[in-house]
């Protein structure tokens, strides 16, 4: 709901290394970008948060109308008719 995690969960669940996705994190919470921003966790101090900032969220937003935009022009009506009329010759 808060849009943060802790960067021991998001490395878990994207499966980089630590240094790998600590350099992630570092360049999308970069002045250039500003998509992320860390903080302490305030009840465990060795625990460290990114958060999706609102500029992120907005690129996060245009990235996913591009990748469903480019989807929809790969997968459409037509491209799917072609494949499935392959397939079944294959059969």
């Amino acid at each position: 709901d808060d849009k943060q995690l802790r960067l021991q969960q998001l490395q878990e669940m994207i499966g980089l290394s630590q240094s790998a996705l600590s350099r992630l994190v570092g360049r999308l919470e970069a002045k250039s970008c500003g998509a992320l921003q860390r903080h302490i966790c305030e009840d465990d101090r060795r625990g460290i948060y990114t958060r999706l900032t609102p500029l992120g969220e907005e690129k996060l937003d245009r990235a996913l109308q591009t990748f469903h935009q480019v989807l929809q022009s790969i997968l459409g009506k037509e491209h799917l008719q072609r494949e499935f009329h392959f397939l079944m010759g294959k059969i």
